[in-house]
């Protein structure tokens, strides 16, 4: 009897101790998910997403956000980036690209280019710095809102260092500081053709040849001449691949202007076809 005694005592003896460990092993676990809750958001909290990128001359690229957010660099742009818990910030270094943001009203999303910046929720929108206003002749940044609202800051103290545009506006900020702003309104079909360029294409309509061919420079490494001022006033109205410039050589010819490539085809020389003025048909 006194055997069985003592193995019940440590039976007992050792329930206690299992009933002890328990309670410490809850009361461990009721710390520990906080904590670990705790270091998992400063974990994501220190999540950065930064880099830079680039899109090849002649040809875009399209980008993929870690925040379900895209960037579409138009021909030999360049962008920097940082994406993390916190903020959703781009930096258009040089060039054009098109925004598709993903909505989030905790991490607002900004888009700097030289001394403007645009701060959005969930749009889409494109950005070109560095264009020559066909309207104005100034060098500007040009912002069209394709989708949603966006507000535009300008790095000075004019009455338009705020701006907010909606879809179907488009603006062209000047580089020059105290040059004031142009507003305009879009229709569907001149949205589309400001943003062709994401199908490798240009589109134009009744516009000056020096615009059209100062566009297709962007995408081909040539340099257009010509001694005739005529020639680079001269309307057009087209579309055309931006990797391919011999539809729009044809157009030319169709128009009476002629090519003639020099510098192993660098350059090409535009001159008007022997007796023939602006507005005749050579086809």
């Amino acid at each position: 009897m006194a055997k069985i005694d003592s193995v019940q005592q440590v039976l007992k003896n050792l329930a206690k101790v299992l009933s002890a460990l328990g309670v410490l092993v809850a009361a461990i676990s009721a710390v520990m998910g906080p904590v670990r809750h705790y270091l998992a958001s400063l974990t994501d909290a220190q999540t950065v997403d930064a880099f830079s990128d680039r899109a090849p001359p002649g040809d875009h690229k399209l980008i993929s956000l870690s925040d379900g957010s895209t960037v579409d660099l138009n021909t030999d742009s360049h962008m920097s980036a940082v994406i993390s818990a916190s903020e959703r910030s781009i930096r258009l270094e040089s060039g054009e690209a098109l925004f598709q943001v993903a909505s989030d009203r905790n991490r607002p999303f900004t888009v700097k280019m030289g001394h403007v910046q645009i701060r959005v929720l969930g749009t889409r929108f494109d950005v070109y710095g560095g264009e020559t206003s066909p309207y104005t002749g100034e060098r500007c940044t040009r912002i069209v809102v394709l989708e949603g609202a966006i507000q535009i800051t300008r790095d000075d103290t004019s009455a338009q260092s705020i701006i907010n545009l909606t879809a179907g506006e488009e603006i062209e900020i000047p580089d020059d500081r105290s040059k004031v702003a142009q507003l305009r309104y879009l229709t569907e079909s001149a949205a589309g053709r400001l943003t062709a360029w994401q199908h490798g294409e240009i589109e134009f309509e009744d516009r000056p040849l020096k615009e059209v061919l100062a566009e297709y420079a962007r995408y081909q490494p040539l340099v257009f001449s010509g001694k005739d001022p005529e020639i680079l006033n001269q309307r057009f109205t087209g579309v055309f691949h931006t990797n391919d410039l011999g539809p729009l050589l044809k157009t030319l010819e169709a128009t009476c202007i002629q090519t003639t490539y020099k510098d192993g085809g660098q350059q090409i020389v535009l001159s008007r076809f022997p007796g023939k003025s602006s507005g005749d048909r050579c086809r």
